[in-house]
């Protein structure tokens, strides 16, 4: 039951980099329909800043969904989240061209993707969330690597959709409406997804526990800022990493290999290989964290990559088939060994009356900053820098030294998965779960 479980949770964050991925596989498109007055520059930076602009906002879905999960039940948020992504979904499908309406076509289309990521703002860290409290305790790494070893399949998902509208339309159809048919995709997945997670998804013994021994109507966000700030500062630390690859490697690739006019044909295979090796790996590294602590596969990890940031993201550019493909799965595996072990940390940092909050506001709260911006701020400076290999491998190895940082001064004694509450977890999981506690009650 478990793995149904949490198979299920994971598909809706699946669907949202599905959708997360298609955007920045069609931005060029998606520039010259909304912003058609614009130069190439010009288009790039307003793509990436509407980018950067639905990453700003996430903080406020995690405060929103973050309440309901604390509160009312991380299924209940984790249903709320996908419902809202459909309405997001749907105004970017249905959303006039500049051709049609004018500027309020822009303005459609930044309001859209706003809401896209208030939503996801709640989801992801809550399914992270859901997850880790239906696991068994001494799998919770391999537990959530599978969350996004199900991301990495709405990845895969996205990709196979692109390339078919690429290769199959011709390069009117895809600006005339190929475009809308991939986003179209994913908003059908997600109208089904959410339907399956409301007849399915039960909700955590953890919450369901808590409700019985706690007060839990005293606000979560109250709660964390005034007992779990160090927490939440420790979290934006730890993640600084995993929130810049999960840009640099889903959303800004394409960008970063059309900069160096790598040709489409190898620019789909990095994206295969690079998926593939993150599918075979991330769950091995889960597993390794369980068994020799998460803690040490991240710092091993963030070693590896400011050992190897320049020549991964070189050897993308060079030409030379070996290098190319060397750096994919050099790529590739510390992706998935950061994104293995991040959550399962970030998890145990917060106590289960603020779990959904702390975990969502510390992770969004990063990505705001390392991830929203990265793509426009390397658009702006590769003008004047005139490489955009260096700057994204400063940026890199800036965010990387962070995240090792705080890894190395992270209390482990202070995980309250592992060490508060491992009585009350080892008693939830000998108990079966209760099938009657679905969000439709």
């Amino acid at each position: 039951m478990r793995l149904r479980l949490t198979l299920t949770a994971s598909i809706g964050s699946a669907i949202e980099y599905y959708d997360f991925m298609i955007f920045g596989y069609f931005s060029q498109i998606l520039g010259e329909q909304f912003f058609p007055m614009s130069s190439s520059i010009a288009q790039n930076l307003y793509v990436t800043g509407i980018f950067a602009a639905g990453y700003l906002v996430r903080p406020i879905g995690s405060i929103i969904f973050g309440h309901i999960g604390d509160t009312h039940g991380r299924s209940k948020s984790i249903f709320y989240t996908l419902s809202c992504g459909m309405i997001a979904i749907t105004w970017v499908v249905i959303t006039p061209t500049y051709a049609q309406v004018g500027p309020i076509a822009s303005v459609l289309f930044i309001l859209a993707r706003i809401i896209q990521g208030i939503t996801t703002g709640g989801n992801v860290m809550g399914t992270i969330t859901y997850v880790s409290e239906i696991s068994p305790i001494k799998n919770r790494a391999f537990s959530l690597s599978t969350v996004w070893l199900g991301i990495n399949r709405g990845m895969l998902f996205a990709l196979i959709v692109s390339t078919l509208l690429s290769k199959y339309l011709s390069k009117e159809q895809l600006f005339s409406w190929g475009w809308r048919a991939g986003f179209g995709v994913g908003l059908i997945s997600l109208i089904l997804v959410t339907i399956y997670t409301k007849q399915h998804m039960h909700e955590t013994r953890h919450h369901i526990e808590l409700n019985k021994q706690e007060i839990t109507q005293k606000s979560p966000f109250r709660i964390l800022f005034s007992q779990h700030k160090l927490a939440i500062i420790s979290g934006i630390g730890i993640t600084s990493l995993a929130a810049l690859l999960l840009t640099l490697l889903v959303f800004y690739l394409p960008i970063y290999l059309r900069y160096y006019k790598v040709p489409n044909n190898i620019e789909t295979r990095i994206y295969l290989a690079l998926i593939l090796v993150f599918a075979f790996t991330i769950q091995l590294f889960g597993w390794i964290g369980d068994k020799v602590g998460v803690r040490k596969v991240l710092i091993l990890a963030c070693c590896l990559v400011i050992l190897t940031a320049n020549y991964c993201y070189q050897g993308l550019i060079n030409g030379n088939t070996f290098q190319i493909y060397a750096s994919t799965i050099i790529l590739g595996t510390t992706f998935a060994a950061v994104l293995a072990t991040v959550p399962a940390l970030l998890v145990g940092m917060f106590p289960t009356r603020v779990r959904y909050s702390g975990v969502s506001i510390a992770y969004n709260t990063c990505c705001s900053i390392f991830s929203g911006l990265t793509p426009f701020i390397i658009t702006l400076l590769q003008y004047h820098v005139h490489s955009n290999k260096n700057t994204v491998v400063i940026l890199v190895v800036i965010c990387t030294t962070i995240s090792l940082l705080s890894t190395v001064f992270l209390n482990p004694e202070n995980d309250y998965l592992w060490r508060k509450e491992l009585k009350w977890q080892n008693a939830l999981d000998s108990q079966e779960f209760n099938s009657s506690q679905r969000i439709d009650k």
